[in-house]
């Protein structure tokens, strides 16, 4: 579908403010016996945690994994002894924690010790991206106007891509192929083991790219002003959406069993991977920032907020032929709003409310446990094998009994 036949995405994306609130209360509907459930297929097992929502989808759920959920402090904590913080999510692969800082350095952690095993200068800071592994490289951009590709063993440069701008998004990786955005509004798609440039793209977003990409059977997911679809493997644009109500994309798409989901202003919207509206979508009475994770029959999301209004909830979504209706399962209230973006791992849903880790009961939504902790904007906790890790003026993990 040619961007210019599309005018259905507006709907779940950006326009029908008035219909929008209503169906986000998630009120009874004389329809009932027309809506079907929803629940999300399990996703495929990955070794650690690659990439900031775990996958190139952003789902942000380990379903085949474990957590801490009580009596947890410290194992170990690592500061590279320089100004900033570890600004970008820390992602992990063969037994080694990777985390950009804005210092302009990718770090290399040993997961079970906290000692440092190698550092790479990017040559600009690191902040709000994440980096991605995928076969034994790290994949990682810097507002130095450089994307680079790193050994994950040794920490050697295997090539870099020189952008027109600073990169503040996320890179995804898929057949081959790594994808990348910069602040000018260019999407790259490299060659993953040469770095040679396969295709590029200017969008005419009027702003800067700076969110994640997701990408999904052959499709590339791109948030930045509006939602884009574009063939992965020759950069044509698939379909966008309508930004006509003047709903500004803040996160990172998230896209699960042929669905795809936005945060853009205030609102939680879906549409069909191949651009055909469902209508529908969950206003949060603040403004989301980061990508929901999905899991089984719930999505749980941030938004900003604090003690006035709820800033983490989980929502269940049940849809018809032709649209869609949000209900809350649960809502936790925090001090401060959540920038970030949750993830689930074995029934337990993490995520970083701006001055606090929190860990909440995917059921119930039962706080499990609180630590206080400066978390930076756009940023997920990663979680393997019992250990959380997590970015701030440290680099942190976090145990049962630590």
């Amino acid at each position: 579908m040619l961007a210019s036949g599309l005018g259905g995405v507006a709907a779940s994306f950006a326009g029908c403010s008035e219909r929008l609130s209503s169906v986000g209360a998630g009120a009874d509907d004389e329809t009932d016996g027309l809506w079907e459930e929803w629940s999300f297929e399990d996703p495929p097992e990955l070794d650690g945690w690659p990439s900031r929502q775990y996958d190139g989808r952003n789902l942000g759920w380990k379903p085949n994994t474990t957590g801490p959920t009580e009596d947890v402090d410290t194992a170990w904590s690592f500061d590279p002894g320089s100004d900033g913080r570890f600004g970008s999510s820390p992602v992990v692969a063969d037994g080694r924690v990777f985390a950009g800082h804005e210092d302009g350095f990718l770090y290399a952690v040993d997961a079970a010790s906290g000692d440092e095993l190698w550092a790479a200068d990017t040559g600009g800071e690191i902040r709000w991206n994440s980096a991605t592994v995928a076969d034994g490289t790290v994949f990682v951009g810097s507002a130095g106007k450089r994307f680079w590709a790193f050994d994950a063993a040794s920490g050697a440069t295997r090539w870099s891509h020189e952008a027109r701008w600073g990169i503040h998004s996320t890179p995804v990786v898929d057949g081959g192929r790594v994808f990348y955005a910069d602040d000018d509004g260019y999407v790259y798609a490299l060659d993953a083991v040469t770095g040679e440039l396969i295709w590029e793209i200017e969008r005419s977003f009027g702003t800067r790219v700076q969110s994640g990409l997701a990408v999904a059977d052959g499709t590339l997911f791109v948030m930045a002003g509006l939602l884009t679809a574009m063939d992965a493997a020759t950069g044509e644009v698939l379909w966008t959406g309508d930004d006509g109500a003047n709903n500004f994309p803040n996160g990172t798409p998230t896209v699960a069993d042929g669905f795809v989901f936005g945060e853009f202003g205030q609102y939680l919207g879906v549409a069909n991977t191949d651009g055909e509206s469902l209508g529908g979508a969950f206003r949060f009475g603040g403004t989301g920032w980061g990508s929901p994770a999905l899991a089984r029959d719930k999505i749980f999301v941030g938004h900003t907020g604090g003690e006035s209004h709820p800033t983490v909830r989980a929502l269940t979504l049940r849809k018809s032929a032709v649209t869609t209706k949000w209900e809350v399962a649960w809502e936790v209230t925090t001090s401060r709003g959540c920038y970030g973006s949750p993830v689930v791992v074995d029934g337990t849903v993490y995520v970083g409310a701006s001055d606090q880790l929190l860990a909440v009961d995917a059921e119930s939504g039962e706080r499990q446990w609180t630590m206080a902790m400066e978390i930076p904007d756009n940023t997920a906790p990663a979680v393997v094998d019992g250990t959380l890790f997590a970015g701030s003026d440290r680099l942190y993990a976090i145990e049962e009994g630590a």
